[in-house]
C-alpha cells in the first residue's frame, strides 16, 4: 500500500494481508471496554463504557490481497481528515493569498472556490 510494509497473517486458514494505517492528526483511537451495569437495577441506565488504552495507528486486513489506497477503510480515515477542512473552512485572507475565488453572500460567511 503506497510503500508501506505489508503483514502476512492466517485466520482460520485464510491468508490475511495486512498494512499499517496512521490515524489522521488530531485523531486518537480508544479501546473501550463495557462496564458492569449499576447496582440501582435501573433498566433505562445507559451502558457505560471505560476507554482501556489509546493508539495512533492501525492495522487492517484484506483477504488474500494487499491493501491499497483505494480501499473502503483505507478511504475512511482519509476522509476523516478531509472532513475537518470542508467544514471548518479557511479564512477569507488565507484563500485570497493562495490564489482561491472567493464568493461572499451577505449575512453569510465566505464561500471559497476553487
Amino acid at each position: 500500500m503506497d510503500g508501506a510494509k505489508t503483514q502476512t497473517a492466517f485466520f482460520r486458514g485464510r491468508c490475511l494481508k495486512g498494512a499499517q494505517l496512521p490515524l489522521q492528526a488530531g485523531y486518537t483511537g480508544y479501546v473501550v471496554e463495557k462496564q458492569p451495569p449499576s447496582s440501582t437495577g435501573d433498566d433505562a441506565a445507559p451502558e457505560r463504557w471505560k476507554a482501556t488504552s489509546t493508539f495512533d495507528q492501525l492495522t487492517y486486513w484484506n483477504h488474500e490481497t494487499v491493501p491499497t489506497s483505494v480501499d473502503p477503510v483505507r478511504r475512511a480515515v482519509d476522509w476523516a481528515g478531509l472532513s475537518v477542512q470542508v467544514s471548518h473552512p479557511q479564512p477569507v485572507p488565507f484563500a485570497l493569498e493562495h490564489g482561491h475565488r472567493v464568493f461572499v453572500a451577505p449575512r453569510r460567511r465566505a464561500v471559497c472556490g476553487a
